[in-house]
């Protein structure tokens, strides 16, 4: 079972009501302390590490982008 701190389940809910796929990232050596964060209209894909800090910069990804498209 995976557990997300609770600041990077909110900043991938955030992502996802603005249009982005958040998709579990697989690292090779077996952990997946990441996302792949999709931006769907360009298709411009982002790591996004599934920490407070990786939380912070999805948020604020999100809103750059999205404020660029609009």
């Amino acid at each position: 079972m995976r557990w997300d701190p609770p600041e990077f389940v909110a900043a991938k809910l955030v992502a996802e009501l603005a249009g982005w796929d958040v998709t579990p990232g697989a690292h090779s050596n077996g952990f997946d302390n990441y996302y792949i964060a999709t931006h769907i209209p360009t298709g411009q894909m982002y790591k996004a590490e599934v920490t407070v800090a990786g939380a912070k910069k999805l948020v604020e990804l999100v809103m750059l982008k999205n404020r660029v498209a609009a």
